[in-house]
């Protein structure tokens, strides 16, 4: 609406009769058409305009983590929006608390970095991190306890939960696992359900438990 706007006022300039025909119509419109690069620059502008305006009402605050890890790689929300687990270089998973940003818990044990974590959808104390040191690890973030650990033989590149919550899938190389497991910390051994050509680099369960999985792989330019 605001672009148009701004390409309006050339529209309805006064034009004499002489001028009016089917030959000043298709000129006029050529020279207004909303493709124009003038209509593509107003809009950038007010794209421009817009973010800034909304980037004016939000605020930043930072979690001062003691001691400093070297990096942050990867974060999740738990279900309920209460608590942050965040992945660092220095091997560690972070539990933090989103109104305070103090630092709650520090899950260690891992023996490289983490490289991604996620919350059980069901149980917002349970998260799940898999690690370049090749292993999966259940937790509870209440009592910082591991309560399951698996290898995958390969870095972990990306895990997800089905929404039921007792299903985890795991990308790992060329293969991706389902493990299964309950809330007691009762497990079953991984099983291989699918094997690519090229390394996996994510994996989704559909959000309303439909039968879809969705997963993503490295192309390689050669």
């Amino acid at each position: 609406m605001l672009t148009r706007r701004e390409i309006a006022p050339r529209i309805k300039k006064h034009v004499p009769r002489r001028h009016r025909g089917r030959n000043f119509d298709l000129n006029h419109r050529r020279y207004v058409k909303p493709n124009s690069e003038s209509a593509r620059d107003s809009r950038r502008e007010l794209l421009s305009w817009v973010e800034a305006e909304s980037l004016g009402w939000l605020s930043a605050k930072y979690c001062s983590l003691m001691p400093s890890p070297r990096s942050t790689i990867a974060a999740a929300f738990s279900p309920d929006g209460k608590i942050l687990a965040s992945t660092h270089g220095d091997h560690t998973v972070k539990i933090i608390d989103c109104q305070t940003g103090k630092c709650l818990k520090v899950l260690s044990g891992h023996r490289r970095t983490p490289w991604v974590v996620r919350f059980n959808p069901l149980h917002p104390e349970i998260l799940a991190s898999g690690s370049l040191d090749h292993e999966v690890r259940l937790w509870n973030a209440n009592t910082s306890e591991c309560i399951r650990s698996r290898d995958f033989y390969r870095p972990i590149a990306s895990i997800a939960f089905h929404s039921e919550g007792e299903l985890l899938a795991v990308a790992a190389g060329h293969k991706l696992y389902l493990w299964q497991y309950n809330s007691r910390g009762e497990t079953t051994s991984p099983a291989i359900i699918l094997r690519t050509r090229r390394s996996l680099r994510a994996v989704h369960f559909h959000p309303h438990a439909a039968p879809l999985l969705l997963t993503a792989e490295v192309i390689s330019n050669g």
